[in-house]
């Protein structure tokens, strides 16, 4: 589940972060739309990613287009980190253990 956070100004990030906790989000994009040069009026745009295992990264100002290709990839990351850990349990469940 992603969510799209437009906040305003130096704590953007910190919104972020609280929308991700608050709406049990697995990814919220942080757009911050004090800046004139990117965002709803530009071709080009600045996020934040915050992801629910506490993975964080700055995409720099870029078109539009290249910023929606690092959210995907971000989202087939967090895929297959799930993916791993499904395994994982599926694992230690068949063989008796108890699963995290």
């Amino acid at each position: 589940l992603v969510g799209f956070a437009a906040e305003h100004g130096s704590e953007a990030v910190e919104q972020g972060r609280a929308k991700l906790a608050r709406k049990r989000l697995d990814l919220v994009v942080v757009n911050d739309i004090a800046r004139a040069d990117i965002g709803f009026d530009s071709l080009h745009n600045e996020v934040t990613l915050i992801s629910r295992d506490g993975h964080e990264r700055t995409i720099s100002r870029s078109d539009k287009s290249v910023v929606a290709d690092q959210v995907l990839d971000e989202l087939q990351r967090l895929r297959e980190t799930t993916r791993a850990e499904d395994d994982g349990a599926t694992r230690a469940t068949s063989v008796g253990a108890t699963p995290r």
